[in-house]
């Protein structure tokens, strides 16, 4: 389901039509907004009848819906905020980004590409979420992974696997945006980690700092493998060696 401005004179239409509807067979939910109206519609699918509702994917857009229904989805991707020019810009707070993860009791596999607001206390935030086991956190720009994430807020005491897509414009960046990723709990049980860094071409010549990834795969307790991966249809970031190589998975090292 998409939704633009476009649309927001036949808003209140359109969220009265579809107030009540039956799903009963449905596994997956896309909602995507384009534009400021996603928050005039966020009861859109509060009452809908979803009892094999699966797989959540949200694009700025943070519906409210039962406990129930959120309790019961499996996989779920969440963007929030995704490219906002300044303050002024943030769509949805801290509060209603946790509001919808919190409930997600059952998730396994959990993608977050999220902008919080800045000057926001995490010490607020004692919360836990036990049941992911597979954790993808996206930073797309250096000032999105200076500041706060996700990880900040929440506990993630169970992930066995963490991914880390890095969006940077110099790859000198690289070793504070890693210091920048801190879990709230040791992540002693991660046995695969995933790091995807993409730079511009031009921006670097100098040696690949696999030195500084060392460093940071330290704080997983029993590594397995680690993924070194890049986005090659646009930049070579880590794998500028290798213009043909799109990862590089080392094994049991």
């Amino acid at each position: 389901i998409g939704i633009s401005d476009s649309e927001a004179s036949y808003l209140h239409q359109i969220v009265k039509i579809c107030s009540n509807v039956s799903l009963p067979v449905l596994r997956e939910l896309s909602l995507v907004c384009y534009g400021d109206v996603s928050s005039e519609c966020r009861n859109l699918c509060y009452n809908w009848n979803m009892p094999s509702l699966s797989k959540l994917k949200v694009v700025d857009f943070l519906p409210k819906l039962p406990s129930d229904v959120l309790s019961r989805i499996r996989t779920c991707s969440i963007e929030a905020n995704r490219d906002p020019q300044d303050s002024d810009e943030i769509l949805w707070s801290t509060k209603e980004i946790m509001a919808l993860l919190l409930p997600l009791t059952s998730v396994v596999d959990l993608r977050v590409a999220v902008v919080f607001p800045t000057a926001f206390e995490r010490s607020k935030w004692d919360a836990s979420m036990d049941s992911v086991k597979n954790l993808t956190l996206v930073l797309q720009n250096k000032y999105v992974a200076m500041d706060e994430n996700i990880l900040h807020f929440i506990k993630f005491p169970s992930i066995k696997s963490f991914k880390l897509d890095l969006g940077l414009k110099h790859l000198e960046n690289l070793e504070d945006a890693l210091e920048n990723v801190i879990f709230k709990s040791p992540p002693t049980f991660v046995t695969e980690v995933a790091l995807t860094v993409s730079v511009p071409y031009e921006r670097y010549n100098g040696r690949m700092p696999t030195w500084m990834i060392g460093e940071w795969c330290k704080a997983f307790g029993d590594l397995k493998s680690l993924t070194l991966a890049t986005k090659r249809h646009k930049t070579h970031g880590l794998l500028s060696f290798a213009s043909s190589v799109d990862a590089v998975k080392l094994v049991d090292f």
